[in-house]
């Protein structure tokens, strides 16, 4: 997992100069993956919730989030349990804050376009097995997750200078 964090240019990733500040991603998340007990995870989140994936002072989310979402989930499947309620803490925080600046929407393997709030719960999605047994908070996450819009194209028709799209929203 470290590694994974490692292979991050958390500098690469926007947000605002004043709050945003990537070197406490990738040491918050390396200290919050490393953490053994509820002191060290706490140090942990506090680093992320201060600057590296979210703010929490002003409620904002940041598009590093949206990044770091499969490393929390590996933290909560193989963390200690402390580290695991931090970051599923994190998550709750991410989808809750809003976007200040002119980062609102980002690129996705999928879109061009998409609004933070909505990537951030599509990754979340993508742990529902991990969450659904995750006790309260994990289902509170999905349900979370499940009021931020989603489509699937089921099928793209070339017609005359368009095309047309069947979707499930």
């Amino acid at each position: 997992m470290l590694n994974a964090i490692d292979a991050v240019d958390w500098s690469a990733l926007p947000g605002p100069a004043l709050r945003y500040e990537p070197e406490r991603a990738a040491v918050g998340l390396r200290a919050l993956a490393t953490a053994t007990g509820l002191v060290q995870a706490a140090d942990a989140g506090s680093l992320l919730a201060g600057g590296g994936l979210v703010h929490d002072h002003s409620g904002e989310v940041f598009p590093a989030a949206v990044t770091a979402v499969p490393l929390l989930l590996a933290i909560v499947r193989h963390g200690h349990p402390a580290a695991g309620a931090t970051a599923l803490g994190l998550l709750d925080d991410a989808l809750a804050f809003a976007t200040h600046d002119a980062s609102t929407r980002m690129a996705t393997p999928y879109a061009e376009a998409v609004p933070i709030c909505c990537a951030l719960a599509d990754r979340v999605r993508g742990g529902v097995g991990l969450l659904d047994g995750s006790g309260p908070e994990g289902g509170r996450l999905l349900a979370d997750a499940d009021g931020h819009w989603r489509f699937d194209v089921e099928e793209a028709v070339a017609e005359g200078d368009g095309a047309l799209a069947a979707v499930v929203l």
